[in-house]
C-alpha cells in the first residue's frame, strides 16, 4: 500500500496533486503548525501553499494568490481567514474565460467564506477531485493518529498504524531530511515521486489554473489519468 502525508493546501500545485493521486492513502496534517512563509528553491521567503497558489494570465505570467489568514501560531485546521472570496472570485473571472467550472469554482468559494483554513483547504481538494471525476485515495486526518514529535518519526509511524509498504515524497524532502534506514527497519520502502510535467504544463502552478486554463480532459492526462 503507497502512502504520502502532506498538509492540505489551498488548491495544490500540479505536481503534488499528481502525487496525492497516485497513492492509496493520504494523510492531511493539518494539527501541523500554520506557517506564513517559508524558503522555496530558489531561496525565495514566500508566502506558503497553505494559503498561497499560483495561477496564470493568458500571457503565460505567475500571478500569486494568497488568502489572508487572521491569527497565526495555531494549528492549520484551526488557522482562521480575513475575508478573501470576493476578491479571489474577481481575480478567478479576470484570469479565465467563463466556463461551467469556473462557475463551480466561484461558487464554492463565496460558500466557503468564514469557514477556517483547514476546512477550506479541504474543500479545495474535494471540489478538485469532483471536477476532475477521479478516484481519490483514502483520506486520514491525522488527528485520528499517534502524536508524535518527530517529523520523520510521525511518517514512519503512520505507515505503521495504516499498513503501508511504500511511502511515497518529493525528492527535496528525501534529500533534505527523510531517512531511508528509518522506513526499511519498519517494513517501509521510501520512494521518491516520479513524474515529468508533459510539455507546457508548470508542476508548480494550481491545479486549478491547470484546470480553468487547459480543461478537465487535458489536466486529467497530465496527472495521468
Amino acid at each position: 500500500m503507497r502512502l504520502a502525508a502532506h498538509q492540505p493546501l489551498f488548491w495544490p500545485p500540479m505536481y503534488l496533486m499528481q502525487r496525492w493521486l497516485h497513492v492509496d492513502t493520504l494523510v492531511w496534517l493539518g494539527s501541523v503548525q500554520f506557517t506564513r512563509k517559508s524558503r522555496d528553491e530558489h531561496g525565495r521567503n514566500r508566502p506558503t501553499g497553505q494559503n498561497r497558489i499560483v495561477l496564470g494570465d493568458a500571457a503565460g505570467n505567475d500571478v500569486d494568490v494568497t488568502v489572508p489568514v487572521g491569527a497565526s501560531r495555531q494549528p492549520i485546521d484551526d488557522t482562521p481567514l480575513g475575508d478573501w472570496a470576493d476578491s479571489f472570485i474577481s481575480t478567478v473571472c479576470h484570469l479565465y474565460p467563463e466556463t461551467p467550472e469556473r462557475d463551480v469554482v466561484c461558487h464554492a468559494a463565496a460558500e466557503l467564506e468564514g469557514e477556517p483554513l483547514g476546512s477550506v483547504n479541504r474543500a479545495t481538494w474535494s471540489l478538485t477531485i469532483g471536477l476532475l471525476d477521479v478516484k481519490a485515495p483514502h483520506v486520514v486526518d491525522d488527528t485520528s493518529l499517534p502524536p508524535v514529535d518527530d517529523r520523520v518519526d510521525r511518517l514512519v509511524t503512520y505507515c505503521r498504524q495504516l499498513g503501508a509498504t511504500t511511502y511515497v515524497a518529493g525528492k527535496p524532502a528525501i534529500n533534505a531530511y527523510l531517512d531511508a534506514n528509518a522506513f526499511a527497519a519498519a517494513g517501509v520502502t521510501l520512494t521518491p515521486q516520479d513524474w515529468t510535467p508533459p510539455h507546457g504544463v508548470q508542476a508548480g502552478r494550481s491545479v486549478l489554473d491547470s484546470i480553468l486554463r487547459r480543461g478537465v480532459d487535458r489536466t486529467r492526462k497530465a496527472l495521468g489519468w
